[in-house]
């Protein structure tokens, strides 16, 4: 059986990343302030702009928040927001450096920070002023001119900065943070060769940042952050340097999608660089899980909360920007590649069969070419088949194959359109892959079909640009596990010749018969040997008494756990040499019938019925697989109680099987009293102990005595 099932987004949608920004977005619109148009640091317990001044290094990397937020939403009051603090940013001479409109105490101006040249460039693009374009570039020419260590060539000095006099001494995190921002500005404001200046840098100081100790706070952040420098700027140059960025920040990634802040976990402004350096870099599954674990920590007033040095918690503006900017970059993109469908379930019987994918592209424009690679766990599953013919579909006037290549758990193929592009604004299928399910085991096996190359192509001249997609879902294979199964078999011992043989259950024991309980195991995979186990056996001891174990099975000797007057057998095995097949034998249980002889034991002509039944059931099981792992109760097809029917022996009072003289004696002891005295001893039900009662028992004479 194979079910297919509807793709599956991750854990949140486009739809939900815009309403995460539209709530941090109406908190940087609450808390700005109506006169200088800045924001306070903390903002923690705020809900508008304190009495003090804004802090000057927030405003470009705090407005650009609301930016993006326009750009997804087209609300106006995020744009007029972003506007009132473009124009107060530019009220200077920006021929002497000059921004913002004067800062008490002192009234004075301050060059603009990186994230500042960043904003008034998006500003002037969203807004169609060229204003803020101009005075950008007009402040940058002065800044470089005037302030040193931004001089063009002084690009070492730069670095040196924020790497020995910033905030400490050998900090490659925040070297990398700082003169990466400013490779991005220059970017922005089209100063490519200050920016490939800056590169060469960054690139010389390269095993610094990689080796820098997590501990060093802003390890990540600049990591990140250089990634993203790095892969708009030239990602052929600098692609060794972007594949190591990219393994570093991949190995830093905590098990809930975040990334920490030095020793501090799950830090939202560093998770924030680092999904905008990740996507940038076309680690989109990565980038998401960052992005999904941004929204899951929002607060419900659209803030994020920073973790302190002393564990304490505070909310931040530029924090409630950043990852704004994040979220925004995962949704910014239309365009959607998937593997369809995205779940395959196959069961156990399925092993040796065949499934189909289809790697899929959905709302694009203008796709020249592709090189995409899809890697998988290869003990799994095993790709037969690749066709490509729906490329004829694509590209009609034809395609040309560039690479392609395929192994175990891998495959990349490249491919151009040798004639124009194509645009979808549905969904396009590129290739489909055919596999082959190898194994199942006892427990559920899994394995991603995910991309590792993600490369899409325009048709731009000279040189064509990346499409990047939102969305990059990888699809999952599941091969559902093996149930194991616990299973009895009843013996009943011959009297006569002690030999045992099969019963049919309820059966007819009687005091003193012995029947065995064969427990077996079954449906144990070669793949996951069964190394140990632990089973619970109950039964009634009122009717009952467990005697031994008369044979161990498959995995050898193991031990019994017993206590006397108990219900409850527990038997326990482990043999990591392991064992694996259809049936075994784990273990035989020898029980005796024996009960005291109470009235409710002893046969009597006013009963309705001279019998009782018991059960015997596993109440409890654990079966081991070693490394693998175990399976409980909930998880193995537990064998239907057995049900063992007892009946009573007439003229057997003292419960030991048989009808004996004893027996007679034990009644006579009672003869002529009424029945109140003995009334177990009272047989025929009349009221007396009588006669009849002795020839009710005397007619049954020697019943038991000769097996």
């Amino acid at each position: 059986m194979i079910a297919f099932l509807p793709i599956v987004a991750h854990s949140y949608t486009p739809a939900d990343y815009e309403t995460s920004i539209i709530k941090a977005a109406n908190r940087l619109v609450a808390l700005q302030s109506p006169t200088d148009y800045g924001w306070d640091w903390d903002v923690t317990g705020l809900t508008s702009h304190s009495a003090e001044p804004s802090s000057t290094n927030l405003y470009g990397v705090t407005a650009q928040g609301l930016i993006d937020a326009y750009e997804l939403t087209g609300n106006a009051a995020y744009l007029t927001a972003a506007v009132n603090t473009g124009n107060f940013m530019k009220y200077g001479n920006p021929s002497e450096g000059d921004f913002w409109n004067g800062i008490p105490p002192d009234y004075t101006y301050y060059w603009g920070f990186a994230p500042d040249y960043v904003f008034l460039m998006s500003l002037s693009a969203v807004s169609g002023d060229p204003s803020y374009q101009t005075y950008a570039l007009a402040a940058w020419t002065w800044q470089k001119a005037n302030i040193g260590r931004y001089a063009d060539g002084s690009q070492s000095t730069l670095w040196d900065h924020y790497a020995n006099d910033w905030i400490g001494t050998n900090m490659y995190g925040a070297a990398a943070l700082g003169t990466s921002e400013w490779g991005l500005a220059a970017l922005a404001m089209g100063d490519t060769v200050w920016a490939q200046n800056m590169a060469v840098v960054i690139d010389a100081n390269m095993p610094n940042i990689l080796s820098a100790s997590v501990s060093n706070d802003y390890k990540d952040m600049g990591i990140g952050w250089t990634l993203k420098f790095l892969v708009t700027l030239n990602p052929v140059t600098y692609e060794s340097d972007i594949a190591s960025l990219k393994t570093a920040l991949m190995a830093d990634q905590l098990s809930d999608g975040s990334w920490g802040y030095g020793s501090l976990p799950g830090d939202p402004q560093t998770t924030a660089y680092v999904v905008n350096g990740l996507w940038t870099a076309g680690a989109y599954t990565l980038a998401r899980q960052g992005a999904d674990w941004l929204v899951t920590n929002q607060q419900t007033n659209g803030g994020w909360l920073e973790t302190n040095p002393d564990n304490s918690q505070s909310e931040y503006s530029e924090t409630n920007s950043e990852p704004t900017q994040a979220t925004f970059t995962v949704t910014s993109y239309a365009s959607a590649l998937y593997v369809s469908p995205s779940t395959v379930t196959m069961a156990p019987t399925d092993v040796d069969t065949n499934f189909t994918v289809a790697v899929t592209l959905s709302d694009f424009s203008n796709l020249m070419g592709f090189d995409l690679k899809l890697t998988w766990d290869g003990s799994l599953i095993a790709n037969g088949q690749v066709d490509k013919t729906p490329l004829n579909a694509l590209w009609s006037a034809g395609w040309a194959k560039v690479f392609e290549q395929s192994g175990v758990g891998f495959y990349e193929l490249a491919v151009s359109s040798i004639s124009a592009p194509a645009s979808n604004t549905g969904a396009s299928v590129l290739f489909t892959l055919t596999f082959q399910a190898l194994k199942s085991s006892n427990f559920q096996l899994s394995t991603n079909i995910q991309f590792t190359v993600v490369k899409l192509s325009d048709n731009t001249t000279p040189v064509p640009n990346q499409i990047v997609p939102t969305t990059v879902n990888y699809g999952t294979y599941t091969m559902s596990g093996v149930t194991p199964d616990i299973e009895f078999n009843v013996l009943e011992q011959n009297k006569k010749t002690g030999l045992y043989a099969p019963v049919t259950l309820p059966g007819h024991f009687e005091a003193n018969d012995h029947f065995e309980v064969q427990v077996y195991v079954t449906d144990i995979s070669a793949n996951s040997p069964l190394q140990s186990y632990d089973i619970e056996i109950s039964f009634d001891h009122t009717l009952a008494s467990f005697v031994d174990v008369d044979a161990w099975g498959v995995l050898g000797n193991g031990m019994v756990g017993y206590t006397a007057g108990s219900d409850v057998v527990e038997v326990s095995c482990n043999n990591p040499t392991g064992w694996s097949g259809d049936s075994g034998l784990l273990f035989t249980l020898t029980f005796s019938i024996s009960f005291s002889a109470t009235a409710n034991h002893i046969w009597n002509y006013g009963n309705a019925n001279n019998f009782q039944t018991f059960q015997v059931s596993v109440t409890g099981a654990t079966l081991g697989f070693g490394a693998l792992g175990t399976i409980g109760s909930s998880g193995i097809t537990l064998p239907t109680a057995l049900t063992f029917e007892v009946d009573f022996i007439r003229g057997d009072v003292d419960c030991d099987g048989a009808v004996t003289a004893a027996d007679i004696g034990d009644v006579a002891y009672y003869y002529g009293k009424p029945a109140s005295a003995r009334p177990e001893y009272d047989l025929n039900h009349d009221g007396v102990i009588d006669i009849y009662d002795i020839v009710t028992i005397a007619t049954n004479y020697g019943y038991g005595m000769d097996p």
